[in-house]
């Protein structure tokens, strides 16, 4: 496989001189990869955010990912690889702590411990999942979303408060397990995040003796740490922008409060989100993230996630639905190529860059199913199709032949599957070896795969 190394090498080589062309940001023009043991402040003059003691302006576009923790190793790396790729500086927002319930299975809190009036925490569970971020999402459900005067005002429940701030206290205090660093001490958190979507339902807006509490509690604990309040908002939308809706952010943006749009989405067509993008970079919005990044599964294909009315999770690069033998794939949200290219654009606008070329910078991980029939991959972040080469002895450079092109995994997990008969049948051969490769929707591709041998 020598040969491969050296094409990959040259690739790279072209990669840089591309990049260089193209206007990525430079070793030393600051941004996220040069950001290292920085917290991201709050100017009280300007209000904006900047890094502390340099004061370059920080500002990003990207993806909620709300699975981030919950999934496995692979997965992890798949959605940071993904993120990595949004401008200056790549942000995302995900889920952590959660209780286990009738409506969680698996959750970090398992119950309650009288004798130490604390809870049960998962020491297991958060340390395979290697814990450090925001919480969210740990008291909108407690009377199950009841919309009468007593579910509304589940922030008048000190039982509810103090539980909060027990859950609180136990994940700033933490210690990061492979950093040695203490999470409300870890740089590499924008900002906690003091709930989510409360008062489920925007009946009424999340109290504010709720939010100065816990984000009081949050900054005793993590001073140097950004707090970002928890509200539910109504869905800003065409309609919501012709009754003033963007007017009323627009004034929200004149005062000292810092607006960050930490979940939106849910357009009807690509256009609103550069619409949306484009009005919250001319007021000057620190960030936004819209609603949500799905990565590659550790089955092959990829993660999704439905929000009903024929939206669903986004995946970079995007695709149109897998044509299936019934019809399109249904858990695909054939807006997400726009949608996921006006983001990427939005977040180097924001720095007055052209997004550059990308180039995968991993390989996939080619496995047989189960009974030996077929084979799957686990993806590489950013890659738009494969390439399959085959071999007959894997031990010469010059055996390696190229053998189809434009395969792609955008498919729900456990479904992408191809078949190794047909490629022996062409072959006419009973054994052989494969590799593939991605490749970027810039052509650019990224390192083979190991090789994988199929047939008797």
């Amino acid at each position: 496989m020598a040969f491969l190394k050296k094409a990959a090498e040259k690739m790279k080589d072209l990669q840089s001189t591309s990049i260089e062309k193209f206007g990525e940001a430079k070793a030393n023009s600051g941004g996220a990869a040069n950001n290292q043991g920085r917290f991201i402040i709050r100017n009280p003059v300007t209000a904006q955010l900047e890094v502390e003691g340099t004061g370059e302006v920080v500002r990003f576009a990207s993806l909620c990912a709300p699975d981030l923790f919950d999934s496995e190793g692979f997965e992890k790396e798949d959605t940071m690889r993904t993120i990595a790729q949004f401008g200056k500086w790549p942000v995302t927002r995900t889920y952590t702590l959660k209780v286990k319930s009738t409506r969680i299975g698996k959750g970090h809190i398992n119950g309650w411990d009288p004798e130490v009036e604390d809870f049960h925490y998962d020491e297991l569970w958060l340390g395979r999942h290697k814990l450090g971020g925001n919480f969210t999402d740990l008291i909108r459900h407690r009377r199950g979303c009841r919309r009468d005067g007593g579910g509304q005002d589940w922030w008048r429940d000190e039982e509810c408060l103090d539980s909060m701030k027990k859950i609180v206290s136990f994940l700033l205090n933490r210690v990061n397990t492979i950093t040695g660093i203490r999470i409300g001490d870890d740089p590499t958190i924008l900002a906690f995040e003091t709930g989510n979507e409360m008062n489920c339902g925007g009946l009424r807006p999340a109290p504010g003796d709720w939010t100065l509490e816990i984000a009081r509690h949050i900054k005793n604990l993590a001073p140097r740490a950004l707090v970002m309040d928890g509200s539910f908002a109504p869905g800003i939308t065409t309609a919501m922008e012709r009754n003033g809706g963007l007017r009323r952010m627009s004034r929200l943006l004149g005062h000292t409060a810092r607006y960050s749009s930490a979940a939106y989405g849910f357009f009807a067509h690509a256009k609103e989100f550069e619409s949306f993008l484009k009005h919250c970079d001319r007021h000057g919005a620190s960030g936004t993230l819209a609603w949500s990044l799905r990565p590659h599964s550790v089955k092959g294909g990829f993660k999704t996630h439905g929000e009903g009315n024929e939206i669903w999770s986004y995946h970079a690069p995007g695709w149109k639905p897998t044509r299936l033998p019934d019809g399109h794939h249904h858990e695909w949200d054939h807006r997400e190529r726009d949608v996921i290219r006006a983001i990427r654009k939005a977040a180097f606008d924001l720095t007055n860059q052209k997004p550059p070329p990308i180039q995968p910078n991993h390989p996939p991980e080619l496995l047989l199913c189960k009974d030996g029939k077929g084979f799957t991959w686990r993806g590489v972040a950013w890659a738009d199709y494969y390439e399959l080469w085959t071999s007959i002895s894997c031990e010469g450079d010059q055996d390696w032949k190229f053998f189809q092109g434009g395969l792609t995994d955008n498919i729900k997990e456990g479904h992408l599957k191809y078949c190794c008969n047909n490629i022996l049948k062409l072959k006419n051969c009973s054994t052989l070896w494969i590799a593939m490769r991605g490749i970027s929707a810039d052509k650019l591709p990224g390192p083979f795969s190991k090789p994988l041998r199929i047939g008797c």
